[in-house]
């Protein structure tokens, strides 16, 4: 079966215009008729288009492609990002500088360009479907899948996350404690916190941090 969808690249070239997968009829009749019922409002074409993925979901002759308004936030999480403030460098040294025992409540920042995406449809599987090269069969069509998008060396990347290290790291956007962001993990905190938490930090995901008793 093929999924078609829009790559980030192409969002970003035609700034964020709703037309996820504009080569699909439904698509883009939902695209014009989106167009045309919510005109923009602002001088800047990037902040058009955010209410797609809303108006989709509730979009009549879409409702065979249960999908796409999730495909559509995915996309517009990758345009964002494309468009976020750069991340500042991590301080390793104030974070060595925490004592071991008030580590449980440190309070991770997730960078600018990072965006966190759930939907209880393959939307990672069907958005790497469509990138170039590939022909638009996801490697699956059924199940939930968690996106963490963010952007390194200029590029907006996407990957597939279980859903307790997404959780943690969703946990971090809203502000929780390394302790309350690990009650997500259940029997992968160990990984998580060895390995996991340094990867996101060495990729740029986990940007900065404040140690107990300061403020975010």
């Amino acid at each position: 079966m093929n999924f078609s969808s829009r790559s980030c690249a192409t969002t970003r070239r035609r700034r964020a215009s709703p037309s996820t997968g504009a080569t699909s009829s439904p698509r883009s009749q939902a695209a014009r008729t989106f167009a045309r019922a919510t005109p923009s409002t602002s001088g800047d074409l990037h902040a058009y288009g955010g209410e797609f993925p809303e108006f989709l979901s509730g979009y009549s002759h879409a409702r065979a492609l249960d999908y796409l308004a999730d495909v559509a936030r995915l996309e517009w999480a990758c345009h964002e990002s494309s468009l976020a403030a750069d991340a500042g460098g991590f301080d390793f040294e104030a974070l060595a500088r925490v004592p071991p025992q008030r580590a449980a409540a440190i309070r991770f920042t997730l960078a600018p360009a990072v965006r966190l995406v759930a939907s209880p449809h393959p939307v990672v599987s069907i958005w790497e479907a469509n990138q170039p090269g590939r022909d638009g069969t996801p490697r699956t069509t059924t199940g939930a899948e968690h996106a963490l998008v963010w952007r390194a060396d200029g590029e907006v990347r996407v990957e597939r996350l279980g859903e307790g290290e997404w959780g943690a790291l969703a946990a971090f956007a809203r502000g929780a404690t390394l302790a309350e962001a690990s009650g997500c993990l259940g029997a992968d905190a160990a990984a998580f916190l060895g390995d996991g938490l340094a990867r996101h930090v060495r990729d740029g995901i986990v940007a900065a941090f404040a140690a107990p008793g300061e403020a975010m």
